[in-house]
């Protein structure tokens, strides 16, 4: 496994993880100065869209989206929560109970501490909430003050999943997870009824495929793949769904391809890709990129709002005003997230390895247990 010098993290997925949570406070920065951009650009194939402008915008929008990312970081969870269970010891009571316990410390605190201005920014520049709103936002139930969130819905009812399908490794190794990787994935299909949890519904299958990515199956795979892989499954990945006009289809390659090229990061077979993700400023955007995507969507409305409020005009050249308000935006969030991290994260990284891991013999990183998602609405 391609791995930080001296720590447990994997670096170049730290590179993958920043770099995938500024496309996305793109993708949202640009649709935000005219949201018809998703219906009519962005959901469309390529040979669906008229005139040059628009072609332009779609090939920003493959470049820059918000669908790849949240699939990305869904795998990568899947990835990173196995392994860090993998690496655990001590009985599977324990190792589930500090399990569930670093993910609330991991999720939550960074959570609270955005949402209130997310909603402050939300009631100036967009529309008014009621306080009601903000307090479900904060237990994600409603996503309204910070619509990015909803991803964090996913996170935390995906870990009791997570814990469950890994009973079978723990038990059975490959075959077991394997075989309650299945299980999990029917019962949501034949036994589990329409509702909630809807996304979690939709995108259990890209937790799935990242719980393999660290098991012998896994390395398999990232071995025994021919040299250059990566490049075939980055741009696999980024024109599926757009030139697959079967959505179910489209999904299947879709998810593959990013498990494929997160298989091939993890075990450093990425080639040049591996290596300009394994630089210092990847990593760093990686290690801050989950107060970044917290932040960002508050920032884009603060920053969007006083565009807007002073040229009306941008939403007629939603390209030309929304690249360099993406470019401000990303640039305004990174000091916000690096405080953040600093003073919110790393302290209750640092306070769940103390409630967890001393003294229990266990060898978890709470710090590799990195938040993954990003948004895509």
């Amino acid at each position: 496994m391609a791995s930080s010098e001296g720590s447990g993290r994997n670096a170049q997925l730290d590179g993958l993880r920043g770099y995938a949570a500024m496309s996305v406070a793109v993708f949202h920065t640009i649709t935000s100065v005219d949201y018809t951009q998703v219906g009519r650009i962005y959901f469309q194939m390529f040979w669906q869209i008229d005139g040059t402008y628009d072609r332009l915008t779609k090939v920003v929008f493959t470049l820059f989206n918000g669908l790849t990312p949240v699939v990305i970081f869904f795998i990568l969870s899947g990835a990173v929560l196995s392994k860090s269970l993998m690496r655990a010891d001590g009985p599977l009571r324990t190792t589930a109970k500090d399990f569930l316990i670093r993910r609330v410390l991991r999720i939550y605190p960074a959570l609270l501490v955005c949402l209130i201005p997310a909603w402050m920014i939300f009631n100036a520049w967009v529309y008014p909430i009621p306080l009601s709103d903000l307090g479900r936002n904060v237990i994600l139930y409603d996503f309204t003050p910070n619509g990015s969130t909803w991803t964090l819905n996913v996170e935390m009812l995906a870990g009791p999943l997570i814990l469950l399908a890994f009973v079978g490794f723990a038990y059975f190794r490959e075959v077991g997870l394997i075989i309650a990787l299945i299980a999990i994935s029917l019962a949501f299909h034949h036994i589990i009824p329409p509702g909630p949890p809807e996304f979690l519904r939709t995108y259990w299958s890209c937790f799935a495929v990242g719980m393999l990515v660290p098991t012998h199956v896994g390395e398999l795979v990232a071995r025994y793949l021919p040299r250059h892989s990566w490049i075939v499954a980055l741009i696999v990945m980024m024109i599926a769904n757009y030139v697959i006009p079967y959505p179910g289809y489209a999904t299947v390659v879709h998810r593959v391809s990013a498990a494929l090229l997160v298989s091939l990061l993890y075990y450093g077979q990425a080639g040049s890709l591996g290596r300009f993700l394994d630089r210092p400023i990847s990593v760093f955007m990686g290690r801050i990129s989950y107060s970044f995507y917290l932040f960002a969507a508050p920032m884009m409305f603060l920053l969007g709002g006083i565009l807007k409020w002073i040229d009306p005009w941008v939403k007629d050249y939603p390209l030309e005003a929304g690249v360099p308000l993406a470019a401000l935006v990303v640039a305004a969030t990174i000091p916000v997230a690096m405080l953040s991290y600093r003073w919110v994260e790393k302290p209750f990284i640092i306070l769940s390895g103390r409630l967890t891991g001393s003294g229990r013999g266990s060898r978890v990183s709470p710090s590799a247990e990195a938040v993954s998602s990003v948004p895509v609405s």
